[in-house]
């Protein structure tokens, strides 16, 4: 440890630079790599799970559109 006392303030700010500068870039392509695979599971939620919500949409504005024709084709009698 007496090495580390002898160097110089000026190679130890250097050493302290790029230390921190090799961490910051291994977190970054960390996160990158994640966030590819984030995409990749939300391209897969979405083709799998919210497309039916569409079709369920279109259900209910297809029955919400028919619904007052039913009422008016049909007579409204109570069934009492």
């Amino acid at each position: 440890m007496k090495w580390y006392y002898n160097l110089k303030i000026n190679t130890k700010l250097v050493g302290a630079f790029i230390s921190v500068a090799l961490l910051a870039t291994v977190i970054g392509i960390y996160g990158i790599v994640n966030l590819q695979s984030i995409a990749k599971n939300d391209k897969a939620l979405y083709s799998e799970n919210l497309i039916g919500l569409s079709h369920i949409s279109n259900l209910q504005r297809y029955f919400l559109q028919k619904a007052p024709q039913q009422a008016k084709n049909s007579q409204t009698r109570l069934p009492f």
